[in-house]
């Protein structure tokens, strides 16, 4: 049967990517599911025709503008960083990062409808990217939580974990951590790579302030006591393995408790 969708956020980019996610209760896992070649064997997720109208997103509260609107965000980084991202996704990223910086604060804190087009741009062209691309230990780490904690908006758990997986993982990749910073508005001309990968883990905590997002996971009601097993949990994920730099469980955990 033919399948059409319309986002009615500017954030998971669903309509055009081939993945779904699947909460099976009983284990608390959230199951990310995709189509060959992504996935040997599942089913085929892409949308015959996709309506995308950012009038749809124009009622969204400003909570999750700021959740959906971080999660586009996300989902451009990782795929940018990624192990496995060919070249032909990296502008796109790049571009998709530049947006969000530019139009999520007005999209989050005015709401016109100029800056929830760009919105829903970025999202859907990250959604695009999601296809070729692959993700990391944010995704791996923030599905987790909400398989186990699902009052927790994704978008704010992706928010909450992405400084400390930036922090791990910018020494392998300091140059993309660079560009990422410069696609993020900043001044990183003269700097060494080293130092221009700090300013992107600064831009972005200083975008989840301006967006009043939570920046710890005891802010939203996860137990100290549950992070060993968020961590080892997250090493079961789909995305784990595609993190530009290799992740133990006790990495995970490390993480898990800077952002806690």
């Amino acid at each position: 049967m033919p399948l059409v969708t319309v986002p009615t956020t500017a954030g998971t980019g669903s309509e055009v990517d081939y993945w779904s996610v699947i909460t099976d209760e009983e284990r608390e896992f959230k199951m990310a599911l995709g189509q060959p070649p992504l996935t040997p064997g599942g089913p085929y997720l892409g949308a015959s025709v996709s309506l995308v109208d950012p009038a749809l997103t124009e009622s969204l509260p400003p909570r999750q503008t700021a959740a959906t609107g971080f999660d586009a965000l996300s989902h451009a980084l990782e795929n940018y960083v990624s192990a496995v991202s060919p070249p032909l996704v990296e502008p796109l990223a790049l571009h998709v990062m530049e947006l969000v910086a530019e139009h999520l604060p007005t999209a989050y804190h005015e709401g016109t409808t100029e800056s929830r087009e760009h919105m829903m741009f970025a999202a859907h062209l990250a959604g695009m990217g999601e296809n070729l691309a692959g993700f990391g230990a944010i995704h791996s780490l923030a599905e987790v939580t909400g398989g186990m904690y699902p009052e927790i908006p994704h978008g704010e758990a992706i928010a909450i974990y992405t400084p400390a997986v930036m922090e791990y993982n910018r020494e392998v990749v300091p140059g993309k951590f660079a560009a990422v910073a410069e696609a993020l508005g900043r001044d990183v001309e003269g700097r060494s790579e080293e130092a221009a990968a700090k300013e992107a883990v600064r831009a972005v905590e200083e975008l989840m302030d301006e967006l009043d997002l939570p920046t710890s996971l005891e802010a939203v009601g996860v137990a100290e006591s549950d992070l060993p097993e968020i961590a080892e949990k997250s090493m079961e994920t789909s995305e784990i393995g595609d993190n530009p730099r290799e992740a133990t469980a006790e990495d995970l955990l490390e993480i898990a408790r800077a952002s806690y």
